[in-house]
Order: structure tokens, then C-alpha cells, then sequence
């Protein structure tokens, strides 16, 4: 009788836990081998949390996939076969930069707040001007000195990059540097 009921009671705890295979990996090429029991209502979340408490608490961010699949914090470990073999990938967080707005002289227009200050030096503005500057006085003498071969775009896109010129010139020249990003 007791050894039919030490029966029933493994069967009872295999039928409750559930045995898998983890292969841990870290970014530097390490590996250790873990073979773990769960409960099978477990989520992935809990066996991230339960088998990888350590790892967790360094800042490492675990990504398990099985049989080329990843799997979601959502999913339940019971869904895999028994004895299954998961790799966890360990992550160091993506740390993203904040994208500095391109076009601060209309984000300041448009009553934005926030960007800096491009990184360029009132010589760099005054070189770039003046070399539009003189762009802008050839192109505008070949106009008036023969208007025949500029058709209706070449005028309109003469005319367009001659006032943007004064606008962006106003913006670097005229304005404060550090009151454009306040």
C-alpha cells in the first residue's frame, strides 16, 4: 500500500511540475547548462524571475527562445513537452539616444521646446553664408543677364532658396544662441 501511494504521489508531482533544459548565454559568449522544475501554470515571466533572479538583478534583460522561437513573459511553460530545452539569450538594455530636432529654427517657429543648439561656431555660420551668399549672386546674374533658360521651377526654386537663405540667416545671425532651445 505505501509504495502504490509513493507512487500516486510522484505521478501527482510530474503531472504538477514540469522539467526543462536552460541554456543560459550572455553577450560575451559564456555559457552554463540549468535543469529546472516548475510548476506547468507557471508563465515564462515566473521562470525568468524564479531561475533568473540573479542575472536580472545585474541589469541583464533574458530573451528565451525554443525550437527558433521566441517566447513571450505571457506564455505558459506547461504549453512546452517535457524536458524541453530553452536558450536564454542575456541582454545588456538598449540604451537609445534622444534624436536632436533637425529643423530647431522651425521647431522654435512652431513654439517647440525642446533640442539644443546646433554645435557649429558663429565662423562656421559666416563660412556657410557667405558661400550661399555667393551662390545665390552668380545664379541670380545668370537671371537677370538671361532670364530665357530658366523655366518656371528654376525661377520658383530661385526665388524659394533665396528667401529661405534670409530666413535661416535671421535665425543664426539676428537671434540669440541661447535662447532658440528656451
Amino acid at each position: 500500500m505505501e509504495g502504490a501511494a509513493a507512487v500516486g504521489g510522484a505521478g501527482i508531482s510530474e503531472q504538477t511540475e514540469h522539467f526543462l533544459r536552460l541554456q543560459i548565454l550572455d553577450v560575451a559568449g559564456i555559457e552554463r547548462r540549468k535543469d529546472v522544475h516548475i510548476s506547468r501554470s507557471a508563465s515564462m515571466a515566473d521562470l525568468k524571475t524564479r531561475h533568473l533572479a540573479e542575472e536580472i538583478a545585474q541589469g541583464w534583460l533574458p530573451r528565451c527562445v525554443f525550437q527558433g522561437r521566441a517566447l513571450t513573459d505571457v506564455e505558459s511553460v506547461g504549453a512546452l513537452p517535457r524536458g524541453s530545452f530553452i536558450q536564454c539569450y542575456l541582454q545588456r538594455p538598449q540604451v537609445r539616444e534622444v534624436e536632436p530636432e533637425f529643423f530647431l529654427g522651425w521647431a522654435v517657429l512652431t513654439g517647440s521646446r525642446h533640442g539644443s543648439p546646433p554645435l557649429c561656431s558663429r565662423r562656421q555660420d559666416l563660412a556657410f553664408h557667405s558661400a550661399f551668399a555667393a551662390a545665390l549672386a552668380v545664379v541670380w546674374g545668370a537671371y537677370f543677364a538671361d532670364a530665357a533658360p530658366f523655366d518656371a521651377f528654376a525661377c520658383f526654386a530661385l526665388r524659394f532658396f533665396s528667401v529661405l537663405w534670409v530666413a535661416v540667416c535671421v535665425l543664426d545671425f539676428c537671434w540669440p544662441r541661447g535662447t532658440i532651445a528656451t
